[in-house]
Parts: structure tokens; sequence; C-alpha cells
């Protein structure tokens, strides 16, 4: 009598356990080219990344999905002739503004830093001068 009643379990939960699995997120993946004179991102679906002074560049892996009040957060690594560092992104889009949270992480210590983005921006690094 319990297998049957378990086996009759198992076919009434299948149906919720399939629609489960098969629902897609309900945000449209983050999307777009957002910078200002320093800092750069490109969200694509697949990718996300951030541009920094000197060649430094992080590649998060995508797609990144805003949450129900246009929040995200990333972390990941960044690379630049020096070496690599682990890197922190928390951010909010608000139309065309996305506000940053950067947080880079290094061995003696970490620097964290508000950015404010607008869409469409492209960095020009105006007045860095990297040494090699």
């Amino acid at each position: 009598m319990y297998p049957f009643r378990l086996a009759c379990l198992a076919l009434w939960l299948s149906p919720l356990t399939l629609t489960a699995c098969g629902t897609e997120p309900s945000t449209a993946p983050l999307v777009g080219r957002w910078g200002n004179p320093m800092t750069g991102l490109v969200a694509q679906a697949a990718a996300v990344e951030l541009s920094l002074p000197c060649g430094t560049k992080a590649r998060f892996r995508g797609p990144v999905r805003l949450d129900e009040e246009g929040r995200f957060h990333l972390t990941g690594k960044a690379r630049h002739f020096h070496g690599a560092f682990n890197v922190e992104l928390v951010g909010h889009v608000q139309g065309a503004r996305l506000n940053l949270t950067l947080t880079q992480f290094y061995d003696g210590g970490r620097d964290t830093r508000q950015e404010e983005l607008l869409a469409g921006v492209t960095p020009d690094f105006p007045g860095v001068v990297c040494l090699a």
C-alpha cells in the first residue's frame, strides 16, 4: 500500500517540478554601456566588462539580472600589467544612470569608491599616466 502512495505522490508532484525548472527569470538581462571619464562598464547578455585606467579590465560572466529595485552584485578578478586583484561591484541602475560601488581587494587591504556612470559614455582617462 505504501509504494502505491509514494508513486502517486511522485506523479502528482512531477508537473510542479517541471514547471519550476522551465520558468525564466522575470527581469531582462543588464545590457548597455555606461561610463564616466575614469570608469567604463559594458554589459552584454553573455558578459560584463569593467574598464579602469592603465588598461585594467575585469570581466564577469553574464547574463546579469537586476533585482526588482534595479540592483546587481558581481565579484571577480581584475587584471592589469602589474598582476591581478579581486574586485566587487554593487550597482543600481536608474534610467540612464548607474550608481556603482567599486571595491578593489589588494594584498595590503582594499579600496572602495562610489562612481556614477551615465548611459552611452565611454571613459577617456584624462590626465592618467601609467608607468609599467
